[in-house]
């Protein structure tokens, strides 16, 4: 029994001796201590001198355009007291703060690149499509998209957003058209931009309601910071396609005919004037998708136009390949036959996509639907040869991808990103972006032997945009279903699968 009590009573003593310790000062008793000695007790850090603002403490300038302080008191900047004996030494006064890193802490780099991925939509609604262009020599970006509703109650958005290389930031997003010249309550919900030489941004959309399944277009001169009214272009179509745009200012658009159930070509010329839709011998129905280039500027500019054929429940997989002058002349039809690889469950050519690479070569890039498998097909002579169809991603899963296509400006590789592996189209889904790369028309395209890291983990449609002769392109793609993102790409440091 005596053993506890042996333990006990010097843990007593310990507690009494601690309890006769002296307690900290709080600030109060330091202040009040530093106003009767003139210096501040303890080690701690010494309060900063402040300025104190009287009441009124302002008197205007006779000119009462910028207001004058007045002289202010300023707090007394007291120094340490000196330690007592057996106390810690003091910090220097006044307290050292640490050496701030040089800033800045590299030099400045003046671009339009984005290291990472940004952020540059982000609405409530589900965001069905997004395009992409670029300013043909200057590279910086225009982004479009088509924001849904939740409900067939309210309307859906063409939203179209500007880089200003000048200000060097985004202007706000512009909703285009108002009321009748809105996005209808359909199904053929579209938009699609460009900008030409001058700077100028032109922006396609609809179907609007009046006209009926109408399209409208307006532009921008600063950098969307305004617009110029909405006029309508066409009516009784299925939406714009694509649309391409030269550097002296000629426009071209691809549509479809609601009544004839073919391509429309909808051009404007030089002088700014709507040509009136022009049809592409090729047949089409409203399911059809598109895309269309244009290579060389003024009266050579030849346009490049690939759409599909077919129709649901139809193996009939045509890729039909037309071309010609922009300003006239006769059509050069060619096609492709890409069958469904199960007869029983026909798939569809659907999410296409063109880029123009060097050498007036374009790229026509599209997808099955049911099928993860990724095509190309090349265009030479501004479409006046065609190449066989090559498959850029064999198919691994069920889930059709979206794809963007750049040329590299020192060889004649190119390069397609596309989405992989889940639908993330209208729910959050784990899909990213793999890269392949190759010659076109030589069939020799592969993989990249790293892992090709975008930034996306929910990636649905895909846009990709390239300057001329540029190293830097951009890529645009909806994720999460609600934002649009966008990152640069070092075309050609990945073009020959080096990381």
């Amino acid at each position: 029994m005596s053993r506890p009590h042996q333990v006990t009573v010097p843990l007593i003593v310990i507690l009494l001796l601690a309890s006769c310790a002296t307690p900290p000062l709080t600030f109060d008793d330091a202040r009040a201590t530093a106003r009767v000695a003139g210096c501040w007790p303890g080690n701690g850090q010494t309060p900063l001198p402040i300025t104190i603002t009287p009441l009124g403490g302002f008197i205007a300038t006779p000119d009462m355009i910028m207001p004058t302080p007045t002289l202010l008191p300023t707090s007394t900047a007291y120094p340490r007291c000196t330690p007592g004996p057996e106390q810690p030494t003091l910090a220097p006064y006044p307290t050292a703060f640490p050496t701030r890193v040089p800033f800045p802490t590299r030099a400045a780099f003046q671009s339009t690149e984005s290291e990472s991925a940004v952020t540059v939509l982000q609405v409530s609604e589900t965001i069905l499509k997004v395009d992409l262009a670029v300013h043909p020599s200057d590279n910086w970006p225009v982004v479009a998209a088509v924001a849904a509703p939740f409900t067939v109650n309210d309307d859906s958005q063409a939203l179209v957003r500007v880089f200003d290389p000048g200000a060097r930031r985004w202007h706000d997003a512009t909703s285009m058209g108002s009321g009748p010249s809105s996005l209808a309550r359909t199904r053929f919900r579209s938009v699609q931009i460009g900008v030409s030489g001058d700077g100028t941004i032109h922006a396609i959309w609809g179907v609007v309601t009046r006209p009926r399944l109408g399209l409208m277009a307006a532009s921008s001169q600063d950098h969307g910071a305004t617009w110029s009214a909405p006029a309508p272009i066409a009516a009784n179509t299925y939406g714009v396609l694509d649309l391409a745009v030269t550097s002296d200012g000629q426009l071209a658009a691809l549509a479809i005919s609601e009544q004839d159930q073919q391509p429309l070509l909808i051009r404007r010329s030089i002088d700014g004037s709507w040509q009136p839709p022009e049809i592409i011998p090729v047949p089409a129905w409203y399911g059809s998708q598109g895309a269309l280039a244009i290579v060389g500027d003024g009266a050579l500019a030849r346009v490049v136009v690939a759409t599909t054929g077919g129709g649901l429940g139809s193996p009939d997989n045509t890729l039909f390949l037309v071309s010609r002058l922009l300003n006239g002349g006769n059509w050069q039809v060619e096609r492709r036959q890409v069958p469904s690889p199960d007869k029983d469950d026909p798939s569809l050519l659907i999410n296409l996509r063109a880029a123009v690479l060097r050498g007036e070569r374009v790229l026509i890039s599209f997808a099955m639907s049911g099928r993860s498998a990724g095509f190309a097909i090349l265009a030479t002579n501004g479409g006046q040869h065609w190449a066989a169809v090559e498959t850029i991603f064999p198919s691994t899963g069920k889930v059709a991808p979206f794809a963007g296509g750049f040329g590299d400006p020192h060889s004649d590789r190119a390069l397609m990103i596309r989405t992989c592996c889940s639908d993330a189209t209208f729910v959050s889904a784990e899909s990213t972006h793999t890269l392949a790369w190759g010659t076109p028309g030589r069939n020799n395209w592969q993989p990249a032997a790293f892992p090709f890291v975008s930034g996306a983990t929910a990636a649905a449609d895909t846009a990709s945009a390239q300057a001329p002769g540029a190293q830097i392109g951009w890529l645009a793609w909806v994720e999460n279903v609600h934002q649009v993102q966008l990152r640069a790409i070092d075309i050609a440091h990945l073009a020959g699968g080096r990381q």
